[in-house]
């Protein structure tokens, strides 16, 4: 598969978004020890790991243009499946291959609902 915005070929990962929240203890009395020479107050030790969130929302990326790959612009491709655990599923635009009247998706639906209408109306008209 080809990236729509650089053109590479199967430079595809899968991302997710984690977010890591640590902290620092800080001295707030007025000791001299726990202050520096510009009066700033000292830390009290090294940082801390508070909590560590991952987000549950996966996206398809670009390993060579590092940036998000909007589905819908690969060629071939109709929709993607990510599971976290087995993989990602491509699911192919197998039949929008086949679009040999050049409209587009919404077209061929409203063309699909017209031809139903008048196949309905042809039905109420024989009875």
């Amino acid at each position: 598969m080809i990236c729509p915005n650089c053109d590479r070929v199967d430079m595809f990962s899968v991302s997710r978004e984690k977010t890591v929240y640590e902290y620092r203890n800080v001295y707030s009395d007025n000791k001299k020890e726990h202050k520096s020479a510009d009066n700033h107050h000292k830390y009290k030790g090294p940082w801390k790991l508070e909590e560590t969130v991952v987000s549950d929302e996966m996206t398809l990326r670009c390993s060579a243009c590092e940036t998000d790959v909007d589905i819908k612009k690969v060629k071939g491709i109709g929709e993607i499946k990510i599971d976290k655990a087995k993989g990602v599923v491509f699911v192919n635009d197998f039949f929008d291959q086949f679009n040999v009247s050049g409209k587009t998706e919404k077209q061929r639906k409203g063309d699909r609902r017209i031809k139903k209408e008048r196949r309905e109306d042809n039905e109420s008209q024989d009875k």
